[in-house]
């Protein structure tokens, strides 16, 4: 579908890139990537103990990624 609208896809990846967004710099001619940027596919959602809580309190999933965060900061 991009490629209908560009001849060229050229991608730019400060920091991360998940999910959708890795197949689409995947499909692309160029990827610039920062010096912290990393791809993934898979941005893995999770339900753990520290996650939070909706309105009727039950347990919410989170990324790994954002709970890999978290808890690098409380280290």
């Amino acid at each position: 579908l991009l490629r209908h609208y560009a001849s060229c896809l050229k991608v730019l990846v400060p920091l991360d890139c998940a999910s959708a967004a890795t197949m689409i710099a995947l499909g692309a001619e160029e990827i610039y990537m920062g010096p912290l940027a990393y791809l993934t596919a898979i941005d893995t959602s999770i339900t753990h103990a520290l996650s939070p809580v909706d309105t009727y309190n039950n347990l919410v999933s989170v990324s790994q990624d954002e709970l890999t965060r978290v808890m690098n900061l409380w280290r």
